[in-house]
Parts: C-alpha cells; structure tokens; sequence
C-alpha cells in the first residue's frame, strides 16, 4: 500500500492566463512538480504543495515525491 501525506491547505492566488479552464478540474503546473491550478467555474488558480510534495494528477492531491511522474 501507498501511505498519502496529510497535508495543510495549499496556498492559492489567482492563476494567469496560462491555463485553459472548462470547468472544474485540476491541472499539473508544466514547469513546477510542487505546483498545480484548481478550476472554479472556468477560473484557474494557482496552488502549492507543502514543501518536498509534488501534485499528483492521479488523485489531484499533494504526494511524495517517489509516487508523481514528473
């Protein structure tokens, strides 16, 4: 079994328009493992994993480094 990190909240602001939102879904940052964007009604922003995690698509949550392909 995969033991998950418990984890705080992310830190969130407001993402730029990099991101291409449809809905409400999660996004891989392309150029930072530790980073993702969380949609809200066509709205993308931008998260940060707790310090050594890395976004995890699979799940859309913040994980060990060993468990994300990044």
């Amino acid at each position: 079994t995969t033991t998950r990190p418990i984890t705080q909240a992310p830190t969130t602001t407001k993402a730029s328009g990099t991101i291409q939102c449809s809905g409400n879904e999660f996004h891989r940052d392309p150029t930072n493992c530790n980073a993702f964007y969380q949609c809200a009604n066509g709205i993308a922003y931008k998260q940060f994993c707790q310090s050594g995690l890395y976004f995890n698509i699979n799940f859309n949550g913040c994980d060990w480094p060993q468990n994300v392909v990044c």
